[in-house]
Parts: structure tokens; C-alpha cells; sequence
């Protein structure tokens, strides 16, 4: 027997009452049973039981050759379907006459896991469509079938008291509904949820809370019946991490018995003995993706808690949410309306109605004072128009009548007046017109407001706009005047510029500006009317002049002439600041071109006697000329003096020169200058005077650089005195300064030029006389290392052909003078005794020139020229003493150096750094790399000779 036929026998009136059922309690337009028919053993669903309007489908079917909608039969879960028509044709039906099927909800009925039915929910309007809680009812609804169609009468049971309790519920939910709707107050929405879903469930307590940051209750009411309140703040994490997580989880959390739930333990059981709490339902409320609120239903015995009461207290948690939410926005209703009728009151907007045609006119209070009526005067057409300003009555009335007959805005401005004392006041009014069904005009209303503020305000606005574009012409004119001036590559133009711009900007007849030093010729001449003077001031707020206007062309000065001129007189002090500067640059610029021409000449001075020396030394063949070799000597020992002093001069100007401090007596620096300076002042036939305390003066300072200071002074003296001329170096005590004095009666030194004798590259005299006057770069030098020694220098002269004398000022050491060295009392070294010397040198003049000094001292040499060579000839020569360039091809000095000092054969050999590089860095770094010494290039022999003697003493003691 093939189950349609088993169901039209035992209970065809229950699964009818079920689809009627479900039509009720989903809000179905229409529902109905399709059956799996079986005989044909593919099996086919056929209609069963069917309500509503969608009966002509009754005759349709579905079979397996349906794929897609067979597979969704088979489903057990609840579907929801749009438009189903399309997809169930065989079963539905295609007939025009039909009631649309605009969306179905469909459950499986299963019996032992297989599908035997669906059970339908039908809507035939767009506007109804189902949700979450018709999906649990056709669920319920299905199980019922389940238990009918498969005889288990425990699970009909089961299906009916769940029908039932789900009916109560909807019953339930529609009274909370009823009752909830016209409250505005939250607390009262919450109360009486919570006492309505109390007495429903029986509960001894029921609460809703809202929750803050997703961890604290917050209930503000609850119901109570025989328990305490728990109105307060909670944690929710007290209630156990069962609790909170289910609470995150957006799933009911659900305790039938305290004492028996594995889920509470010691920890959390105080919370729920302190709220009485024995079994509970708490359901969360998640919006935009936050745990937002909660509800719970408390009883003080253990409950065996249904899934009905479960679902619905989801239920009831939303629709609270949501009546709370809808009595909160009635109340922010309520006092947005009050607040906007209090700002109304307040802001003194009129309302006005009129009857058309025109006859009487309703106005408020407002309106009646922005027409300066009385609030208990009558108003008429007419009494509107006696009170418009004659001027502006004939456009407001144009301006009605356009809006009446063209259902525009009425939107104006025009003047009330005052009928007793001619006030006036400036009103806006807006309004439209109402019309009937048939187009005609039946009311013109509107509003008032008084904007007199509003006119008197725009009216101060247009004239500060005026003003503004008066200002702006102002500010673009001095801003062309700026560009002007500072273009201006001289003062005097920056002047003539200033002056122009300021006249021609203020209106002023005259205009005159002037530097200090400038006399004032014209301005007692011109203008006897007021006159405008602002003077210019330097950065660092010394006046330098001043600019004066004078005879306005157009009424006196004001005070924005005066800033105008301000102004101009600002950007024209920075003007002339910048035309001085690049003055300056200039005269540098020429200084910097003078200097290396200087310095092209002063190394071409020795090298020509250099040159000829060696043609000498060519020409004469065996025979030594001594006086050849003096001379290229001196040129020489000139030509380190340039490059030294240059190097100095880079020293100090970074601040890396090194003085040698030590206590000195100040007679043993002035002889050993001299002795320096005895040459040139022997060959110029000059008278030397020298006048010395008898007294030591003992120094703290490097002797070195002092006998360089010394020196340099009196060889000034001697290249710029005339032949035969005097020169005079005078030392004395003044309280604890030492002073010493050096000067000459030659050519002196032009006042103007005075100020200047210590900047770098300046030189006095002609250009023929500079031909004595090296770089200019010694004063510089002198002064810089005098201020080294915490010393000051200066110079004195009465001009051209007068001489002149530099007086040096330096502190005197503190204490007695033991110790005192004497700069020039090294004694003679005795003659070398010969070593092993390895030179490794690039340059093949050089090593080969190094190699004959070394060779004549009586030294045994070998000469290398790269680095990779030096040492296998150093393990292979086992010199003495290693001469090493830096700058070697192949490898470096360093690395060298290095290579040597990790070969056992030549580990402990003195090397010797030979470099053109001088820098204290640069002998940081020879130290660094191995290097006993550095020496600079050019060395002196002196200084070769005193570092083998020292080397030959040490190799004859260590035996």
C-alpha cells in the first residue's frame, strides 16, 4: 500500500488541521503537504493536504528526472525559496489564473532519516516574507507530521505539546507587543517585559541588561517574586567562563541545576548563591557584530528548561532591544520638538496664515513686532502694505502675486516701518501657497524673521571688503616695489628705488632716501608741508639711514602711509644689507683671484733659481758648486714655508692645529726669529734695534709657532721697509702681560686700508711691491695663533710712508720659571753611523734623491717602487729602517706596513711613513696601520739625520 493511500486511511483530518496550522501561525497565504509516492519504484511527490489560494496547483508532481528541485526536496534543513515557480513547474504548475508564488518556505518531513514529505508555507505578496521564528514553527510543524505519518505516537505527543507551547508563545508575543507599543519611557518597556515574561515562563525572576564593553551587565529594573533584586552592575565573567563565552558566542547560555552543572564550579558558584540563582536562561543580543544586551529568567529550584522557552527568549530579548530602542527615539521625539519650539520662541521667527482671496491675515506675536503692530491690533491686506517701505512695496507685491500664480517660492527681503517715528526695520519673508484639488489657490502662508543684524552686518562686510581690496592693491604694490629694490645690485640704486616706490605708492610730492655718511642737501630746499620720516635699520637694530616723504599730494599722512613706509623702508634695509654683502663677495672674489695669482708667482720665484741650479750643477760637470746648492736650498726651504703656512692656515681654520705648550723664556723665541729673519734683513740692508727687559719673560706657549709669529712680523718689516731702512722688535713687562713690539719706518699703512691688514689674502702696496709680498696670508696666520695663545695682536701706523707697528699682548706663564726651554739649545748631533735603509717610493725622483742623501750620510740603501714588491725585498734586505710611501700602486703604505709587521723577519723594523698627506688624521691612521713615525713631505734632512741618529743609538745599546 503506497503511503498516499496509508495517509488518506488513518489520520487525513490531522495532517489537514496541520496545514492549517501552519498557514496560521507562519501568516501563509496558502500551505500544504507534498507526499513521496513510491509505487512506481523511482518515486514521485504528489500534493497532499493543501489550503489557500493555490489549489489549481494540486494536480502537479515532481519527479526524480528533476534533478535540481528532487535535491532540494532531500534537504532536511528549512529552506527558504524566492520565487519557486521557475524550479518546481512540474509540481506547481504553470496556469496564468493562478495567485502568484512569491516565496515559500519548505521542511522536510523525516521518518527514520528519509525523506517521506515536505510540508509548504506559501506567500502570495511581496510585502510578507518570512523570517528566523516561521522557520522554527514549520520545523515544530514537520516533526508533528513525522510523528503522525510514522505512527510514533510519542513523538505526535511530543510534536503536539511543542505546537501548543509554540502557539502560547505566539500568543504571548503578540500581547507583549500590544501592551509595549505606546510606551515612550525605556524603564517602563523594560519593566514590564520583564514582569509579562515572568508570569508566561513562571520564573521566579526576570531582567534585561544592557551591556558595556562587551563584559559588564548593566540592569537597571528587574521582576522579582519571592528573590532579591539584582539590580546593579555585574561581571559577566563572574557568572563563569562558561557564561562569558557563550555570551561572546552570541549562543544562549542554559543551567537546569547549579549544584549539578560541571560548568560551575567553587569559583563561580558565590555569584549565583548571591542572586539566588538556581536555574537560569540568559540569551545575548549581538548588533553590528558587539555583545549590546542581554536577558535572563531566573528560578530559585532546579528547571528542565524547554527549547521552545529558549527560543523564546531570544525573542522577546530582540523585541525589547527594539521597543527600548523605539521609546528612546520617541523620547528624543519629544524633546527635539520642545527644544525646537523653545529655539523658535527664542529666535524670533513670525508665522503667518492667509485665507485666499486676501482678507483678514492670522499673525503671531513675531510678525506683529517685525510690522511694528501691537499683539491684540487687527491685521488686514492693507495694513501689511501701510507698513512695507514705500520703496519696496510695489516688488513684494509683484513678488506675491508671481508665487500665487506660479507656484514658486515667495522668498524677499524688504524694510518695515515704524507709522509713529519712521523706524525701519529690514524683514525676510518665505512662504508657498496652498491649492485645492482643481489647481485653485486656497492659502498663502509662511514666515517672518527679523534680519535687520543680518543687513546692518553685510553692509559693515562690504565696506571691510572694500577695505581688504584696497589692502590687497596696497600689498601687491609693495610687492612689486620688493622685487624691484632687491633686484638693485647697488646701494645707491636700492636707494633710488626705495624712494620712487614710496612716493609714487603714498601720493607724496618729494621723496628722498640716504645712508649714513650721505649729507643732506635738499631737504630744507623741498617740501616745507609735513613730511613722513622712517629710518633704515640693520638686523641687529642700528640705523643706517633713513627714507622721508614730504607734501602729500591728496589731504596729511596717515598712519597707513606711515606702515607702507615702514615697510618699504624694512625691504629696503634688507636691500641695502644684501648689496653691501654682495660687495663684499665681490671684493672677496677679487682677493681669492689676486691670491692665487700671488700664490702662481711665489712658486714660480723658486723654482726658476731651482732650475737654473741644476743647469749649473750640469754644466759643471765633477766640480761642486757650493753656491748653487745654497741657493736651491733657500728656494726649497721658501717653498715648504708657502705650503706650511698654507697647511697651517687649513689647521686653524678647522680647529685641528696642535700646539706644543711648554714653559719658554720670550728673549730665546725673539733670537731665534731673528735668526730666521737675518737673511732678508741683511740682504736689505736694514738697521735691526732689539730692546729686551733684563728680566726673563717665561710663556706657556708652543716655541714653534711663537718664533713663526715673530717671524713673520719682521720679515713684513723688512720686505715693505725701503733699502737701508730701520726695524726695531722691543719686549717689556706690563703687570702679567708679556708686550712685544715690532716696527719699521717704511711704507706704513693707508688709515682706510688699517681695519683690514689681518683679513686673509690682503695685501698692501702697488702690484710691483706685491712682488715682495707673498701670499697674504701671513698676518692672518699670526693673528689666529696669537688668539691660539689666549694673546691679542694689532697694528699702528700714521699712514702712507710713515711705518708701522704690530704690538703683540700675551699672558705671562704663573710661578717661577724653572724648567725654561730654549728653543735653540739642541746641540749637534754627531755624524750618522751607516744602517740598512729600504725606501719604497712611487715617485722614482724622489726615492732615487732619498737614496743619495741616505747614501752620503754613509748608509747602505736598496730602492723599491710598489707595494706588492716591498716585502719580499724587506725579508730578503733586513734593513734597519723602512721609508715607506702611502700612495703606492698595487698596495697601499698601510697595507704594507701591515704585511711587514706580521712577517717575523721584519716584525720589529722601524718604519717610517713618508706622505704628502699631513693631517692629524692622516697620522692617526699611519699610527693605526704600524708606522713608528710620519713624516710630510718635503722632509728636511735635519730631521732624517736626528731620527737614524736616534734609531743607530738604540740598535749599538740593544747591542
Amino acid at each position: 500500500m503506497d503511503l498516499a493511500a496509508r495517509l488518506a486511511g488513518p489520520r487525513p483530518e490531522l495532517l489537514a488541521a496541520l496545514v492549517e496550522h501552519a498557514a496560521i501561525l507562519c501568516g501563509a497565504g496558502s500551505a500544504a503537504i507534498a507526499l513521496l509516492d513510491t509505487d512506481d519504484g523511482q518515486g514521485v511527490f504528489r500534493w497532499g493536504p493543501m489550503v489557500g489560494p493555490m489549489g489549481p496547483a494540486r494536480a502537479g508532481c515532481l519527479t526524480r528526472a528533476e534533478g535540481l528541485a528532487w535535491a532540494v526536496f532531500e534537504q532536511s534543513a528549512t529552506q527558504l525559496l524566492r520565487e519557486p515557480t521557475s524550479l518546481f513547474e512540474g509540481l506547481l504548475g504553470t496556469d496564468a489564473d493562478a495567485a502568484p508564488i512569491c516565496e515559500a518556505l519548505t521542511r522536510a518531513i523525516l521518518v527514520d532519516d528519509r525523506t517521506v514529505g515536505v510540508l509548504w508555507a506559501v506567500s502570495h505578496s511581496p510585502a510578507r516574507r518570512f523570517d528566523g521564528e516561521d522557520a522554527r514553527v514549520l520545523t515544530d510543524l514537520a516533526r508533528f507530521a513525522a510523528g503522525a505519518i510514522g505512527g510514533l505516537d510519542l513523538e505526535r505527543r511530543r510534536a503536539e505539546s511543542i505546537l501548543h507551547e509554540r502557539v502560547a508563545h505566539q500568543r504571548f508575543l503578540a500581547d507583549l507587543a500590544e501592551s509595549t507599543r505606546p510606551l515612550t519611557s525605556p524603564d517602563e518597556v523594560m519593566a514590564l517585559t520583564a514582569r509579562m515574561l515572568a508570569a508566561h515562563l513562571g520564573a521566579d525572576r526576570c531582567a534585561y541588561a544592557e551591556v558595556e564593553d562587551e563584559s559588564v551587565f548593566v540592569i537597571t529594573g528587574d521582576f522579582t517574586r519571592d528573590v532579591p533584586s539584582i539590580v546593579g552592575r555585574w561581571s559577566v565573567a563572574s557568572f563563569g567562563r562558561a557564561c562569558e563565552d557563550a555570551m561572546r558566542a552570541d549562543l544562549p547560555y542554559v543551567v537546569e541545576d547549579v549544584d549539578s552543572d560541571p560548568r560551575i564550579g567553587p569559583a563561580e558558584l558565590p555569584a549565583y548563591r548571591a542572586t539566588t540563582i538556581q536555574s537560569v536562561i540568559c540569551v545575548p543580543l549581538h548588533k553590528a557584530g558587539r555583545f549590546s544586551a542581554a536577558m535572563a529568567v531566573h528560578c530559585a529550584a532546579a528547571r528542565v528548561w524547554t527549547t521552545g522557552e529558549i527560543d523564546l527568549l531570544r525573542e522577546v530579548v530582540a523585541r525589547c532591544w527594539e521597543a527600548i530602542e523605539r521609546a528612546r527615539a520617541a523620547r528624543e521625539l519629544i524633546d527635539r520638538e520642545e527644544r525646537l519650539g523653545y529655539a523658535v520662541r527664542l529666535s524670533g521667527v513670525g508665522f503667518w496664515y492667509c485665507d485666499l482671496p486676501f482678507d483678514e491675515l492670522q499673525w503671531d506675536a513675531n510678525v506683529k513686532r517685525h510690522f511694528w503692530l501691537r499683539e491684540d491690533d487687527r491685521v488686514t491686506i492693507e495694513t501689511f502694505y501701510e507698513r512695507i517701505h514705500p520703496d519696496d512695496r510695489e516688488r513684494t507685491r509683484a513678488a506675491i502675486e508671481l508665487s500665487i500664480a506660479t507656484r514658486v517660492p515667495y522668498d524677499i527681503d524688504y524694510r518695515t516701518i515704524d507709522g509713529e517715528n519712521g523706524a525701519v526695520k529690514w524683514v525676510r519673508a518665505l512662504g508657498g501657497t496652498a491649492y485645492g484639488a482643481d489647481g485653485t489657490p486656497l492659502r498663502f502662508d509662511g514666515v517672518t524673521v527679523d534680519v535687520t543684524p543680518l543687513k546692518l552686518q553685510e553692509e559693515r562686510l562690504a565696506r571691510a571688503l572694500e577695505r581688504e581690496r584696497a589692502d590687497a592693491r596696497l600689498l601687491e604694490q609693495i610687492a612689486e616695489a620688493a622685487l624691484s629694490i632687491h633686484a638693485a645690485a647697488s646701494v645707491d640704486t636700492v636707494l633710488q628705488r626705495v624712494a620712487e616706490h614710496a612716493r609714487r605708492i603714498i601720493g607724496a610730492s618729494t621723496a628722498h632716501a640716504v645712508t649714513e655718511g650721505i649729507v643732506e642737501t635738499s631737504f630744507d630746499r623741498e617740501g616745507r608741508g609735513p613730511s613722513l620720516t622712517v629710518p633704515f635699520v640693520t638686523r641687529g637694530g642700528e640705523s643706517q639711514g633713513f627714507v622721508r616723504l614730504a607734501d602729500k599730494r591728496d589731504g596729511e599722512f596717515t598712519d597707513t602711509d606711515e606702515a607702507v613706509l615702514v615697510q618699504l623702508a624694512h625691504i629696503g634695509s634688507v636691500a641695502i644689507e644684501s648689496a653691501r654683502l654682495y660687495d663684499e663677495l665681490r671684493e672677496h672674489d677679487r682677493r681669492k683671484d689676486e691670491f692665487l695669482a700671488t700664490l702662481a708667482h711665489e712658486l714660480r720665484n723658486p723654482l726658476a733659481p731651482i732650475r737654473t741650479g741644476i743647469e749649473v750643477l750640469k754644466l759643471a760637470g765633477g766640480h761642486r758648486d757650493d753656491r748653487a746648492l745654497l741657493v736651491m736650498e733657500r728656494q726649497v726651504a721658501h717653498m715648504v714655508r708657502l705650503v706650511d703656512d698654507l697647511l697651517d692656515l687649513s689647521r686653524i681654520s678647522r680647529a685641528t692645529v696642535e700646539l706644543k705648550i711648554q714653559q719658554i723664556d720670550l728673549q730665546a723665541v725673539i733670537e731665534s726669529a731673528l735668526e730666521t729673519s737675518g737673511p732678508l734683513i741683511a740682504a736689505a740692508e736694514h738697521q735691526l734695534a732689539v730692546q729686551l727687559p733684563p728680566e726673563p719673560l717665561v710663556l706657556r706657549a708652543d716655541p714653534t709657532r711663537m718664533s713663526q709669529v715673530l717671524a713673520n712680523l719682521v720679515n713684513n718689516a723688512a720686505k715693505y721697509t725701503p733699502r737701508g731702512g730701520r726695524i726695531w722688535c722691543t719686549a717689556r713687562r706690563e703687570a702679567d702681560v708679556a708686550v712685544i713690539e715690532v716696527g719699521d719706518n717704511g711704507m706704513g699703512i693707508p688709515q682706510t686700508q688699517l681695519a683690514h691688514v689681518f683679513e686673509m689674502f690682503v695685501q698692501l702696496g702697488s702690484s710691483v711691491d706685491r712682488v715682495q709680498g707673498g701670499l697674504g696670508i701671513g698676518l692672518t696666520l699670526a693673528r689666529r695663533l696669537v688668539e691660539l695663545h689666549h694673546g691679542t695682536i694689532e697694528v699702528r701706523s700714521e699712514g702712507a710712508g710713515r711705518g708701522s707697528t704690530f704690538t703683540l699682548r700675551l699672558p705671562l706663564a704663573a710661578g717661577a720659571s724653572e724648567n725654561v726651554r730654549d728653543p735653540s739649545s739642541d746641540g749637534e748631533r754627531e755624524p750618522d753611523q751607516g744602517i740598512r735603509v729600504l725606501v719604497v717610493d712611487d715617485n722614482v725622483d724622489g726615492a732615487e734623491c732619498m737614496q743619495m742623501l741616505l747614501e752620503l750620510a754613509g748608509h747602505t740603501t736598496r730602492l723599491v717602487h710598489t707595494g706588492p714588491d716591498a716585502l719580499p725585498a724587506a725579508c730578503e734586505f733586513r734593513p734597519d729602517l723602512v721609508v715607506l710611501d702611502i700612495g703606492l700602486p698595487g698596495m697601499n703604505g698601510y697595507d704594507v706596513c701591515r704585511a711587514m709587521r706580521n712577517a717575523p723577519e721584519v716584525a720589529d723594523v722601524m718604519i717610517v711613513a713618508l706622505t704628502g698627506w699631513g693631517t692629524s688624521d692622516d697620522q692617526r691612521r699611519a699610527r693605526e696601520a704600524g708606522f713608528d713615525l710620519h713624516w710630510t713631505k718635503p722632509v728636511d734632512a735635519a730631521e732624517v739625520h736626528a731620527v737614524i741618529a736616534s734609531l743607530r743609538d738604540r740598535l749599538r745599546a740593544s747591542g
